[in-house]
């Protein structure tokens, strides 16, 4: 779920929590306790919205690029 979740926050941008949700086809609960965890490990960083304080984005930090970078492929070098 980490790595679907740094995945997603990659290709998207920085994003609410709930595209994210929407994103990886994740519960909206499940999405922040895994940026919980990754924000402990310093792979996320979470922030409220300038224009509406009830919207939290989400943005990659250079070690969550690095760890994308280093991780394994979800699937198997011959999967397809």
């Amino acid at each position: 779920p980490q790595i679907l979740v740094l995945q997603s926050i990659r290709s998207l941008g920085e994003v609410s929590t709930s595209v994210i949700s929407r994103d990886v086809s994740m519960s909206p609960p499940t999405v922040v306790a895994v940026l919980d965890k990754l924000e402990a490990k310093g792979m996320a960083v979470r922030y409220r919205s300038t224009t509406d304080r009830r919207v939290v984005h989400v943005r990659l930090t250079q070690a969550g690029r690095t760890a994308l970078d280093q991780a394994p492929s979800l699937f198997g070098e011959g999967f397809m």
